[in-house]
């Protein structure tokens, strides 16, 4: 893909204006370092906080309906009927092999009285699953207003709760929706960097506001995907396209605590290519 016809996230000219380094990853324009590198934002992350800009990656909202549910359990390990409310999921979309088409974090949250499954995908797989999702579920909402920011590292909380009114007795993969300038945002304790940390998606227009707040406290800067790499490489986390990709199903990845063992002997888990229908 040329330079030119790359994407760019929301927050492109503020990273412009922070010093960052860009290349083409997923088809964006998306930031690789800072001014003093890679090395040095890692060893931060480890030791303080970094804030990572993921808006190229993929959100999508699903009406928790019987017919929703029933298609996505085709293709999702998952017992979606069951799961818990306000908990993230690691798991895959997966195809008529069993291969895994992507690895996502789905939840089950509760927006205007109405649940939704919220599920975030990677960039590199947006087009194959905005296309499996246009064929098996209804009235869904592909999120294109709203950036995703991280924030990864031991201060994070310390960080973020003075921003947010989040709650002390937040545990890793809860997600919640508060209130942040008369809007909602959708925080979860989750992130890919084996670090603590939080993932917020957040309206684009009140973002760099946000990110602003973030980065007055002296113990935070911002990080691009050359740490985030290898940060997750260091604690032996998967990334698709690497270690993932259609000829690999979780078991062979080593991913089996990611499957819902109810769900391996269900009729309803085709993994059927629904591409082909």
């Amino acid at each position: 893909m040329s330079d030119k016809a790359l994407k760019n996230i929301f927050l492109n000219k503020f990273h412009q204006e922070n010093g960052a380094k860009f290349v083409p990853f997923a088809g964006y324009e998306m930031p690789i370092n800072y001014k003093k590198g890679i090395i040095n934002e890692h060893l931060h992350v480890r030791e303080k906080i970094g804030i990572f800009d993921l808006s190229h990656m993929g959100q999508i909202l699903i009406p928790a309906n019987d017919k929703n549910i029933s298609e996505l359990e085709i293709y999702i390990p998952l017992n979606l009927k069951n799961i818990q409310s306000n908990k993230c999921h690691y798991s895959f979309i997966l195809n008529k092999e069993g291969g895994i088409v992507d690895d996502i974090m789905l939840s089950k949250i509760s927006i205007n009285n109405k649940e939704n499954i919220y599920v975030v995908y990677n960039a590199s797989r947006k087009k194959i699953l905005n296309e499996i999702f246009s064929k098996t579920i209804v009235n869904y909402k592909i999120i294109q207003d709203r950036c995703l920011i991280a924030l990864q590292g031991p201060d994070s909380f310390s960080v973020i709760s003075s921003i947010l009114n989040l709650s002390s007795s937040m545990k890793f993969l809860d997600i919640e929706i508060l209130e942040y300038e008369n809007t909602k945002v959708f925080i979860s304790r989750s992130g890919y960097t084996g670090e603590d940390g939080f993932e917020i998606s957040i309206l684009d227009n009140i973002a760099e506001n946000f990110v602003q707040k973030i980065i007055q406290n002296k113990n935070t800067i911002l990080c691009g995907l050359g740490c985030r790499d290898s940060l997750r490489m260091e604690a032996g986390l998967s990334l698709y396209g690497n270690e993932l990709n259609e000829e690999i199903n979780p078991i062979q990845a080593g991913l089996s605590w990611a499957l819902d063992k109810s769900r391996l002997d269900d009729k309803n888990l085709n993994c059927f290519d629904v591409l082909s229908k």
